[in-house]
Order: structure tokens, then C-alpha cells, then sequence
């Protein structure tokens, strides 16, 4: 994301550039003849004599440039995300991550098996949220990293019956609730552990348990 303050930070050194580059212009201006010195002749010095005007010209169009990749990134990554929703192959694939105050009881209305992937990473993702999810019943792949589920949570997604891939990062899940709500859940062959507390021990020995099994901490 880029913030307000890195936004104006390179508005300003864009700015200078563009100043810089008008400056040295009206001098290169000026030594041709002094009336192409006095504003806005400067700039009509331009087409009359580029290959002169040439230097100042492109420091002046690369000032403008970044200032305005600056002000369309801002616009772009300031704007908070919205639901999203995409058919693949018949499947569905629900965006959810980085949409703010969402109304997790939506999801309510989402229960046809043909939602197959949910990315629900958001700080506001609870167990208790965690309890609507699990009436999406046909979900094959669950994205909840860098939410607040525990292993409470753990124990309400062993009623997600087809799901394949989850994604834990950055939760506060431990092995004891892996290993007495997950483990023994067939369908689960992919895992994102990374930078939970799960042990590679206790991720080893749930890959042991079915071949095909993957999982990153």
C-alpha cells in the first residue's frame, strides 16, 4: 500500500524535478536569446529547438510521469477492497480478504457446494465466524491467514467434509488442537503453517498419515 505520506514524499521530489528541469530550460532558453527566456516562451523553446531542449524536456516528462504513477497507485491500493465473486470451470471462487467490516453472516447465503474456495483473511476472522463457514459444505480450498481463529476454530472446520487446502499462517493454532481436530481428516492434503505454533514433528507426522500430502511452516 502506498500511504498519503510516501504518496506526497515523491510528489514533492517529482515536483522538484519538474521545477528543475523548467529552470534549465528558461537558461538554455535565455542564451539563444533573451525573450525565449521570459514566460511561457521557455516552453514554446521546446519544438523550435528540441534537440537543445531535449535533456530538460525528458527530466520534465519523467517528474510528471512518476508524480502520476504515484497519485494512480495511491488511488488504486487506498481504495478498500470489495467482495468478489469468479466462476471457474463451474466452480466459485469467493474473495473476501482486505474487505473491511464485511458482514460475515452473508455467507450464510452461500451455501450451494458449487463455492469451492473462500479467502476469508481478515483480523476480523473469529472462531466464531469460523461456524457460518462451516455450512459451505462443498468448499475444497479455505485461505485464513493472519486471522484471530484458535483451535476452537480447528474443531469447527472437521465439518468442512471436502475441504483439500487450508491456509493457517499467522493464526494462533497449536499442535494439540491440530492434532485432535485436523489430523485425522482425510480429505486435508495441503497446509500453511507458517508462523504458527505447529510443530514440524506433529506436520511430519500428518504427512506420514496419506501420501500426497504437502505442507509449508
Amino acid at each position: 500500500m502506498l500511504s498519503e505520506a510516501d504518496t506526497l514524499k515523491i510528489l514533492i521530489v517529482a515536483g522538484g524535478m519538474v521545477v528543475f528541469a523548467y529552470v534549465w530550460l528558461t537558461v538554455l532558453a535565455g542564451r539563444r536569446s533573451k525573450l525565449w527566456a521570459i514566460p511561457p516562451f521557455p516552453l514554446l523553446f521546446v519544438p523550435f529547438h528540441f534537440q537543445k531542449a531535449a535533456s530538460p524536456f525528458m527530466l520534465a516528462l519523467l517528474g510528471g510521469s512518476v508524480a502520476g504513477g504515484a497519485v494512480a497507485l495511491h488511488r488504486v491500493f487506498d481504495n478498500p477492497a470489495v467482495p468478489y465473486e469468479k466462476t471457474i470451470d463451474g466452480e466459485i471462487h469467493l474473495v473476501l480478504t482486505g474487505v473491511p467490516d464485511f458482514d460475515y453472516a452473508v455467507l450464510k447465503t452461500k451455501t450451494d457446494p458449487k463455492y469451492k474456495v473462500l479467502f476469508l483473511a481478515n483480523p476480523d476472522v473469529t472462531d466464531d465466524t469460523l461456524k457460518i463457514v462451516a455450512e459451505m459444505k462443498g468448499l475444497r480450498e479455505l485461505d485464513l491467514h493472519d486471522t484471530k481463529i484458535t483451535d476452537a476454530g480447528l474443531a469447527t472446520l472437521r465439518q468442512l467434509p471436502a475441504l483439500q487446502e487450508l491456509n493457517l499462517a499467522n493464526t494462533a493454532v497449536t499442535d494439540e488442537g491440530f492434532v485432535k481436530h485436523l489430523r485425522e481428516v482425510e480429505s486435508l492434503m495441503k497446509l500453511d503453517a507458517t508462523g504458527t505454533n505447529l510443530s514440524r514433528a506433529v506436520l511430519v507426522e500428518w504427512k506420514k498419515l496419506k501420501t500426497g500430502r504437502r505442507y509449508v511452516n
